[in-house]
């Protein structure tokens, strides 16, 4: 992600929500993602690097992640998303104003010169749900065990085990709010 961390990390460093810890997974990268992180940390004593020897792909990077956290609500962010300077704290304020476990923004999908784009299926508007913004009390997270173990589409699966436990209602789709762009 060497291309683009500096991008995602330059995001959350900006959150006006600014009580956070960044926790950062190496998921075993060969290029200059770790240094990157590294350069970043220095600056900003809210990001840690968690190396990770060999690439067990973004799930287990998700839980390898969460698991040291120390915060009352945990989310996710890829390394290729940009998050609005406000995206923590409306997502927090959510939680804590609703008697949701969880919620999702939504994200509109660019290329790397910021033109938007369509996902493939086809849609009558541009913002999406994101998978990737998924955030939720850290009670919650370790009530269901964390992400499973696999390489594609656990954020998927993950969001219904959270809707079965909690009902959907208890579930916040915030995908009419664009608070992420997405490589």
């Amino acid at each position: 992600a060497e291309e683009t961390i500096g991008f995602a990390l330059a995001g959350l460093s900006g959150q006006t929500w600014r009580d956070l810890e960044v926790i950062v997974v190496d998921d075993g990268s060969t290029d200059t993602t770790r240094e990157i992180v590294e350069r970043h940390a220095a600056r900003d004593s809210r990001i840690r690097l968690v190396r990770s020897e060999r690439n067990a792909g973004p799930y287990v990077a998700r839980n390898l992640g969460a698991s040291p956290a120390g915060g009352e609500f945990v989310t996710v962010h890829d390394a290729d998303d940009w998050s609005h300077p406000q995206k923590l704290e409306i997502q927090i304020a959510a939680l804590l104003n609703t008697g949701a476990v969880a919620n999702m923004s939504g994200l509109i999908r660019v290329s790397p010169e910021l033109h938007a784009r369509h996902l493939w299926r086809a849609r009558s508007r541009f913002a999406h749900s994101n998978q990737s913004s998924l955030m939720l009390r850290k009670d919650t997270l370790a009530d269901l065990g964390g992400w499973d173990r696999v390489r594609y589409s656990a954020d998927y699966e993950f969001v219904r085990r959270i809707v079965q436990k909690y009902g959907t209602r208890r579930v916040q789709w915030m995908s009419r709010v664009p608070l992420s762009f997405g490589l």
